[in-house]
């Protein structure tokens, strides 16, 4: 795996999995560009707030911000883009024709444990 200089966490709407998922990793690790960005954005609808409630109880923000959608021009050899489950990733394949470096959570996960 390569090393990367900024993730994107993708789920259907970006209002509740992937901005938690970047929230949590921008609390983890500091030195790495975290965002989130969703596969049907129809407006920029605000986050979740029982999302937001959630992240707060454990002493995270969520940035005010409101969903935005995923664009080719979100994809580069130093973005790791992971998708909640296979099907979502194979649908990023299949619509975005700049999609690389693609993973799901789990995989890429399985793929660091064995580092």
């Amino acid at each position: 795996m390569s090393t990367f200089d900024r993730v994107i966490f993708v789920c259907n709407g970006n209002t509740c999995r992937s901005p938690m998922a970047a929230t949590v990793m921008a609390n983890l690790k500091q030195d790495i560009i975290s965002e989130s960005r969703g596969m049907v954005v129809l407006f920029p609808e605000p986050y979740n707030p029982k999302a937001v409630a959630v992240a707060a109880k454990h002493n995270m923000i969520i940035p005010n911000n409101s969903a935005k959608q995923l664009l080719n021009e979100d994809f580069g050899n130093d973005t790791l883009v992971l998708a909640m489950d296979s099907s979502m990733k194979q649908k990023i394949y299949d619509e975005y024709s700049e999609a690389i470096n693609v993973y799901t959570l789990s995989e890429y996960a399985g793929e660091l444990s064995r580092r």
